[in-house]
């Protein structure tokens, strides 16, 4: 599975609740990654942090993570986005 994520600033608007999440906000300090899904703590810090980077993650029986996490370049972005088209 690819999942592409994208991050957006000066946010004008209201946030609204789905039937898929209840949107909270929180300071970066304080984001409650027990609450997240396993992999968030690899990298969420990487994202807020405003790096742009390609991960791979392996999920075990046993709630195991296998991880690789790397800086990435607009060629290597873009041909990630071009092997997701359809």
């Amino acid at each position: 599975m690819a999942i592409f994520v994208y991050t957006a600033h000066d946010l004008v608007g209201d946030v609204v609740e789905s039937d898929e999440m209840q949107p909270q906000w929180f300071l970066e300090a304080a984001v409650p990654y027990a609450s997240c899904h396993p992999e968030a703590p690899l990298w969420w810090p990487a994202m807020l942090g405003g790096e742009r980077f390609v991960a791979r993650f392996v999920f075990d029986d046993a709630d195991g993570i296998e991880h690789d996490i790397q800086r990435a370049d607009d060629a290597q972005l873009a041909g990630l986005l071009a092997l997701a088209q359809p």
